[in-house]
């Protein structure tokens, strides 16, 4: 099956289905979408919505971006939708971004904002998995605004505990650099235009980089010691939850 799913006015969008786990498994396909924002869908992608026959939505994104830009998805008021949201404020103006990208390396804002989602922010993501642990709500689509930072936290966390080698969970996380399509940058350059700021000073923020999600590893081991304490630990997945999870997301 293709990993990228491809609906106009939405970006970033893929599957996260057939990878391999390091006990022999195979994630099933179209059971688990993420994705960046999906308040421009046109209504002629109404029928490859249908056909995803998506179950559960949910939201990363922080309320003040939740409210300017609602989701739009076919049959939307049959879906359940469930707002984790995580930060404050717009994360999507380009005023924002552009104080997000001072600091390098492990003074970047992303790198920091992954260890934030660590210490801060894990009640969230154990609500998220609450919502994975209950079979009524597949197939699931979860998303930020960019589905990269906030939405890869997540699939980092998910990856893991279905027993996805590291190496893995770093290269879907970088995917993102190839599936932030054409209608992204297009936007992203109309706003740019708008502001008359130079959108190439804004870009180190809006790509994947592999020393954002070490901020998220790093503060694992320094907190957790393991990924697999931090699931226990943090996230209330122990090894019945996790067996329930791959019950229902693994193939063998």
């Amino acid at each position: 099956m293709e990993r990228f799913i491809e609906i106009q006015g939405a970006y970033n969008m893929r599957d996260i289905g057939g990878y391999r786990t390091e006990d022999g498994g195979v994630i099933k396909w179209r059971k688990l979408l993420r994705s960046g924002k999906i308040s421009r869908i046109k209504e002629s992608e109404n029928a490859k919505m249908a056909a995803m026959d998506i179950q559960c939505i949910c939201d990363f994104r922080t309320l003040a971006e939740q409210e300017a830009s609602p989701d739009n998805w076919y049959n939307l008021e049959h879906v359940r939708r469930y707002p984790l949201p995580i930060g404050e404020g717009r994360l999507d103006k380009l005023d924002w971004m552009k104080n997000a990208t001072k600091g390098t390396g492990k003074n970047s804002h992303l790198y920091q904002a992954n260890q934030m989602y660590v210490l801060h922010h894990a009640h969230r993501f154990r609500a998220f998995f609450e919502l994975l642990l209950q079979e009524r709500n597949y197939p699931m689509l979860y998303h930020c605004t960019a589905g990269k930072d906030r939405t890869g936290f997540a699939t980092i966390l998910l990856l893991s505990a279905l027993g996805v080698k590291k190496t893995t969970i770093v290269e879907d996380y970088l995917l993102t650099n190839e599936y932030l399509n054409k209608f992204f940058w297009k936007r992203m350059s109309v706003v740019s235009a708008k502001s008359g700021f130079d959108l190439e000073k804004v870009k180190p923020i809006l790509i994947a980089d592999k020393m954002y999600i070490q901020g998220a590893f790093d503060a694992i081991v320094e907190h957790y010691g393991t990924m697999e304490n931090f699931l226990k630990e943090a996230l209330n997945l122990g090894r019945t939850e996790i067996q329930q999870l791959k019950e229902v997301l693994v193939d063998y």
